[in-house]
């Protein structure tokens, strides 16, 4: 197996992935039927899925229109966020994306001085834009590629990397690191390792910056404090080990649909070429149509009512993002893709409390590489030679490749 297959066979890990092709016909029928239903929503679709494993037969909970959606993702204090805890927390550590309440409203507090639209704005110049030039110029001249394992695969994870200050060329070890840690049905010890291989690299750097501290990742959290509170060692590697596969992961997926939409209906792809303004657009619309993540988790703490539906305490709550953002009740031909769109908020980065912390950040590496694409790329199209591709899976969803053609330039 060379390599490129190896890496794909790898990180497609997310439960679906070749079996699921297009989960939203059934979504939508059931959400015809109610926003709220019983049972985990992978088993609709005859897949053990982790929430099953993880939460056996806890009662489980499945929202599928935008009302509901929102509703839990706004409703803390009624849907804990420790639902990850289990699938997550022994090899992450006890992270933000598990925490409610005042807790979470203090690690976020930290955290999100490293993450301001001004900190985005370097990232573009310092890491981002170097590293979609670097990768775009390596094919350029060969008049065809694969957009996924020639670009989007790699591209988020070294743009994280750069950030991080750790090395491009253990790329691929990280990344297979990463993989291990969010996947809940890979081996025990596989995750512990890696869990530990991330911890190593992470405490070095952090003992490092704390005394020649320098502008990257790490030297922000290790040396920045709100109203004297700082983050501890400890919060620093668990921090790094979700950030790895969450920043990494969800932007590669996230690129691919978006370019798979774009490729697929050459009309959007052309509106983009002629009007760079509609980049943005094409971002938001992306993440609405098809967001790399289908669906999160959330637990029942307390008695409450869902889409007329009884929710009890310890259920396990299905939030399907994916329903949510074609639900008919909010958007227009919700099926369709179109960066004429007119913008109104979608559930693509989350919502709530929650929202995801790199929104500035993602949204500005997407629109980095649909520029540089358009710019170094002319002529861009799907290979007509190659099968046409397909996004599938039902944890996280994504084409698993692009083949395109493009004119060359010398």
């Amino acid at each position: 197996m060379d390599d490129r297959a190896e890496e794909l066979s790898f990180k497609d890990q997310s439960y679906g992935v070749g079996v699921v092709a297009d989960p939203y016909p059934e979504l939508a029928e059931r959400r015809a039927h109610g926003g709220t239903h019983t049972g985990a929503f992978s088993a609709w679709f005859g897949i053990n899925g982790p929430e099953q494993v993880v939460y056996g037969s806890c009662p489980h909970l499945s929202v599928l229109s935008y009302k509901g959606v929102e509703a839990v993702v706004k409703d803390d204090a009624t849907y804990s966020s420790s639902w990850v805890a289990p699938m997550l927390g022994e090899v992450v550590g006890h992270s933000i994306l598990e925490m409610d309440g005042h807790e979470h409203q203090r690690m976020r507090r930290l955290l999100q001085p490293a993450f301001t639209k001004r900190e985005a704005d370097r990232w573009e110049h310092d890491y981002a834009r170097p590293a979609a030039v670097r990768k775009l110029e390596a094919i350029r001249g060969r008049g065809r590629a694969d957009l996924v394992t020639d670009f989007f695969f790699t591209y988020p994870i070294e743009v994280i990397l750069s950030a991080l200050g750790l090395p491009l060329a253990e790329r691929d070890t990280f990344y297979r690191l990463a993989v291990l840690l969010t996947n809940p049905m890979a081996p025990a010890d596989a995750r512990a390792n890696a869990s530990a291989s991330i911890a190593d690299l992470v405490v070095a750097l952090i003992a490092e910056r704390r005394v020649r501290p320098g502008t990257d990742l790490i030297s922000l959290l290790a040396t920045g404090s709100v109203d004297g509170d700082r983050m501890t060692d400890d919060e620093i590697v668990t921090f790094c080990r979700l950030l790895l596969p969450a920043g990494a992961q969800t932007t590669f997926r996230a690129l691919s649909n978006i370019f798979f939409a774009l490729l697929d209906d050459p009309t959007q792809l052309d509106a983009i070429r002629a009007d760079h303004s509609l980049i943005p657009r094409a971002v938001e619309e992306g993440m609405r149509w098809e967001p790399p993540m289908l669906a999160m988790g959330r637990m029942a703490v307390r008695d409450a009512t869902l889409d007329e539906m009884p929710v009890v305490p310890g259920c396990s709550v299905n939030v399907l993002l994916g329903a949510a953002n074609r639900d008919p009740a909010r958007w227009t031909e919700p099926e369709r893709f179109d960066v004429h769109r007119a913008p109104k908020g979608h559930m693509g980065f989350g919502g709530g409390s929650h929202i995801c912390l790199g929104i500035s950040t993602a949204r500005m590496e997407m629109r980095v590489a649909i520029e540089e694409v358009l710019e170094r790329l002319p002529g861009l199209a799907l290979d007509p030679a190659a099968p046409k591709p397909v996004i599938t899976g039902l944890g996280f969803r994504n084409p698993t490749t692009l083949p395109v053609v493009f004119d060359t330039v010398s």
